[in-house]
């Protein structure tokens, strides 16, 4: 993991990002190939109004996350790590990186997220991030899905004042 980076990723590169998140469908809940559009609308978004990270290691994607800016806020869409990488801290690196690089004025930050999910929202919580709402049969009948928020500026200065 020593010599792997972060870095931001061009729309030109979009494939190898979507072949990335369908390598690991069955991963998400449903799976992806059963969202109506898949990653697609916001993938798209990510790219147009926000950023689109990954942490790469000779060359190969390990981790990426994607989000978008609306009204002052960031919308974190889609987080995923593969598979062998999951018991490091690439995400925590990918994450650190992408929140201190930041430079525009964000307000909150919001995403949703499986209630089966216990390691991300463990992070989350971690971050400062609290639980808004839970809704159940939004994506899929059986599922729950979390809403969590924080204030850019608190989960900027976890990494700051961590270092």
């Amino acid at each position: 993991m020593a010599n792997g980076k972060v870095r931001y990723i061009e729309r030109q590169e979009a494939d190898r990002v979507r072949d990335f998140f369908n390598s690991m469908k069955d991963d998400f809940e449903p799976s992806l190939d059963r969202w109506p559009k898949g990653i697609e609308p916001y993938l798209s978004r990510s790219l147009d109004n926000g950023r689109v990270a990954v942490y790469e290691q000779n060359g190969e994607i390990l981790a990426a996350t994607m989000y978008w800016l609306e009204n002052g806020d960031a919308r974190a869409s889609f987080t995923a790590v593969a598979k062998d990488q999951r018991t490091t801290p690439i995400l925590y690196t990918l994450l650190e990186e992408v929140i201190k690089r930041e430079d525009r004025k964000i307000g909150k930050v919001r995403t949703r997220v499986n209630s089966n999910n216990t390691k991300v929202k463990r992070l989350l919580q971690t971050l400062g991030f609290k639980l808004t709402k839970a809704i159940r049969g939004e994506v899929s009948s059986d599922r729950i899905s979390e809403y969590y928020e924080a204030d850019f500026s608190d989960i900027k200065k976890f990494f700051t004042e961590n270092e």
